[in-house]
């Protein structure tokens, strides 16, 4: 089979995106971090959503850049302890999940909810005799632990508390070889709990996981916690001036070490050994503990070293020393305990063969992410084991500095790269950029600059300007001016619906305002300055809407408004303004002219579109249910019973908001509507407005002569109505007071 196109047909488009960057790098104030278990691949979150994949051998590389999110990330997990596993989720403050695959970078699935996610571990559990499964353990702004499926993102069920159920600050799973495994969560307030994870594959989110004891520790504000299985007795707790080491056999303190400091604060630790301690701060300093051998050993019971460890403490010292650190920043006094992140990965190095055979000796490389230049750090760590204790002579020889082994964040990288001035435009090079748009129909790339200026080019020009050594020619570039402030947005209608004229083009700014420009000519159309706020970004409105609104556009503004814009007629048909919260998503009944506004409390306004009138504002359920039944109009040009509102409804609401253009297509093209009206007034109180309206419109005659039987049947209604009374005693209260 031939791969070329027979003559006459037209072969399909590819369409390979292409990301331009000046020589400022994308912002990246990392606040999350996660290691794969592959050991190869860091993954990092930033404030604004982004998520940089880095890829370590030889160095640290970053190799791809994920954008889903809109807002901080929060947590980021692999879906199983497989080194084999190439799919992670990730979590934003918004409580908005993704799933996402590494090999292609595309976001496979994605669900939202109420709830804020801190941190995520996956735990692989025996669901039958011969299958394994794994779910993810989830803790956040929300009490207790809530278990994730990773395949589609919903919550199996809760690992709840009956005694003082609280946020948990960080947990652990401690498996066990003999009995079923256990998970220790602990509070910021210091309770640690317990529970047992067995019969998982029974429980749902009606049965909950409920804890098996509680104990209440000496110590406050708790960051992490740490599990050496090897000991299976060692528990490291991190509180944030201080840490200490519990015996999970009777929950006694083995070591106590409070910070010498008051001003370094610890954020993280880690158990690397039986007897070493690695602590994380938040000046991005990292130490190494030696922990007192006497201490770990207890009378009568299996000491927690082991046996070829030496059986007295190293220089004699009965407290905790530093062993090794590496430096981190001197100016980082007051910085917040979630501006630097650390995560911790262990791998096994086999040794040469002894006399008894293999040996293993298990290193641990210490990640360190830094919101203050974005910047990640990779500390392979040297075995501190007993052979380096004993050849380092004093303890006034301690501590070893580190610098680390890998440290590089993107502003470096971005230093590093050879590029040509001559070959590049220097309005792609400049800091005014704030928006770009590229409009595929006609080839050209539109730039917008922070002092109101739109710069129109060709893209291929661009491209080539940027990536090759082309002749030093005049750019054929053009400014639109308008604008009296930086332009935030953007917008070209006819590549998302071939009904707007090709030749608009409209851009949103700081300065409040919305220009239409002429695409072909650069000349400005019409200025729109009916908001209260800088212009965030544009919708079209679904094609079938009436006649009148597919010609609009709706913008979004910073003052919490939406306004339906007439591009074609040059004159705004509804702005929907007063909302109390900013908006997070704007959907649409066409066949009830309806716009639906979802404010960030969670509510809805209701607008009608053709009257500009507020119909209702719904909140909690009713307001779920109202924005999830808007897609079932989406794409229907005409209604039915269950997608469009009752014909006598809709004629009722077009009397009460005066839309004279609506009652006549109603009574004029639908008669069997009148019928349903005749019977909706004769058993509802609603002729008074309707009869108030309908003397108020200039078709009042008309209408009286095709319709006589309907206004003689509201004449009677109103005539035996309380509320006819009550609106004759208030008109001659007003004509009194006048």
């Amino acid at each position: 089979m031939s791969d070329v196109a027979p003559a006459g047909t037209k072969s399909p488009a590819l369409s390979v995106p292409v990301v331009i960057w000046g020589p400022k790098p994308p912002e990246n104030k990392i606040c999350t971090i996660r290691v794969l278990p592959d050991g190869a691949t860091i993954i990092t979150g930033s404030e604004n959503g982004h998520i940089v994949i880095w890829k370590l051998s030889e160095g640290l590389i970053p190799k791809q850049l994920m954008i889903g999110h809109s807002q901080k990330i929060t947590a980021i997990s692999q879906t199983s302890n497989s080194t084999t596993n190439t799919r992670f989720v990730s979590a934003s403050s918004d409580g908005r999940v993704c799933l996402w695959e590494i090999q292609d970078g595309r976001c496979i699935d994605s669900t939202s909810s109420i709830t804020i996610h801190r941190y995520i571990y996956p735990f692989t559990y025996k669901s039958s005799r011969h299958t394994r499964a794994t779910r993810l353990f989830c803790i956040g702004d929300y009490s207790d632990i809530q278990v994730m499926d990773p395949q589609d993102l919903t919550v199996v069920f809760n690992i709840a508390s009956r005694v003082e159920p609280d946020w948990i600050s960080c947990f652990t799973v401690i498996s066990h070889t003999e009995k079923e495994d256990q998970l220790i969560g602990l509070t910021l307030s210091g309770m640690m709990k317990v529970w047992t994870l067995t019969d998982l594959e029974k429980k749902d989110p009606s049965c909950s996981l409920y804890e098996d004891e509680s104990k209440r520790l000496e110590i406050q504000h708790i960051r992490s916690v740490s599990y050496l299985s090897s000991t299976r007795r060692m528990l490291l707790i991190v509180a944030s001036s201080s840490w200490m080491i519990i015996d999970m056999d009777d929950l006694s303190t083995v070591v106590f070490y409070k910070n010498k400091n008051t001003t370094k604060r610890c954020t993280s630790g880690y158990l690397t050994d039986s007897d070493k301690v690695t602590i994380g701060y938040t000046d991005e300093s990292i130490n190494v503990f030696q922990l007192p051998i006497i201490s770990l050993q207890k009378e009568g019971a299996e000491p927690i070293v082991s046996s070829n460890r030496p059986t007295t403490n190293y220089f004699d010292e009965s407290e905790p020393f530093i062993v090794a650190t590496v430096n981190g920043v001197q100016d980082n006094v007051k910085s917040c305990l979630n501006d630097v992140q650390y995560a911790y990965l262990p791998y096994d190095l086999t040794s040469e063969p002894s006399s008894s055979g293999m040996t293993e000796k298990r290193r641990f490389s210490v990640i360190r992410s830094s919101k203050r230049d974005g910047s990640v750090l990779v500390w392979n760590m040297p075995p501190f084991d007993h052979q380096f204790m004993k050849a380092v002579p004093a303890l006034r020889n301690l501590p070893f500095k580190f610098n680390g082994t890998y440290r590089e964040s993107l502003a470096s990288i971005w230093q590093t790269i050879n590029e040509s001035e001559d070959g590049s435009m220097p309005v792609l090079n400049s800091d005014a950029v704030c928006c770009s748009l590229f409009v595929t129909s006609q080839g050209k790339l539109f730039l917008g600059r922070s002092d109101g200026i739109i710069v129109m080019t060709y893209a291929c020009e661009t491209l080539a300007r940027q990536w090759l050594r082309v002749p030093a020619e005049r750019a054929t570039s053009r400014k639109l001016t308008g604008h009296d402030a930086a332009v935030r947005t953007m917008f070209y209608p006819f590549e998302h619906d071939t009904k707007y004229d090709p030749q608009y083009f409209v851009s949103g700014s700081d300065d409040f305002s919305v220009i239409v420009w002429n695409i072909n000519s650069g000349s400005k159309i019409h200025r729109f300055t009916v908001h209260g706020g800088p212009i965030k970004s544009f919708l079209i409105p679904p094609s079938n809407c009436s006649k009148q609104v597919t010609k609009c556009i709706a913008s979004i503004a910073g003052d919490n408004s939406v306004a339906l814009l007439n591009i074609r007629d040059s004159k705004c048909m509804l702005l929907a303004s007063r909302h109390p919260f900013p908006i997070i998503q704007v959907k649409w009944r066409p066949l009830d002219d309806f716009m639906l506004v979802k404010l960030s409390d969670g509510s809805v306004y209701v607008w009608q579109m053709e009257t500009a009138n507020l119909d209702r504002i719904a909140t909690g359920l009713l307001a779920e249910d109202i924005m999830a039944a808007c897609d079932e109009q989406i794409g229907i040009e005409e209604g039915t019973d269950e997608t469009q509102a009752h014909h006598a409804v809709q004629l009722i609401r077009a009397l009460k908001n005066k839309n004279m253009e609506a009652v006549n297509k109603k009574l004029l093209e639908e008669q069997p509507v009148v019928e349903e009206l005749l019977l909706l007034i004769k058993t509802s109180r609603v002729a008074v407005e309707l009869l108030y309206n309908l003397v108020h419109q200039w078709q009042f005659y008309h209408f009286l002569d095709v319709h006589r039987e309907l206004i003689l049947y509201s004449l009677r209604f109103l005539l035996l109505s309380p509320e006819f009374f009550i609106w004759i005693r208030q008109q001659k209260r007003q004509k009194g007071k006048q």
